[in-house]
């Protein structure tokens, strides 16, 4: 279970950082669903992909991408 809740990245250099709050608070905040969705969220590490096939990505992160 989450201590705290992540901290977004904007998906537009022009909006706010979502605010970091701790689980407790979450609890109040956020739906039921919210909170199954955010237990079950993963970040997905490409490291091995990139060393093992030699490959460069076109946009190297979320934000770059969509600053383009």
């Amino acid at each position: 279970m989450l201590s705290l809740i992540y901290k977004p990245s904007p998906m537009s250099p022009a909006l706010p950082h979502c605010p970091e709050i701790i689980r407790a608070e979450a609890e109040k905040r956020l739906s039921p669903a919210m909170l199954s969705y955010l237990d079950e969220s993963r970040r997905v590490d490409n490291g091995k992909m990139l060393r093992e096939l030699g490959i460069t990505l076109h946009h190297p992160d979320l934000r770059r991408g969509l600053l383009q």
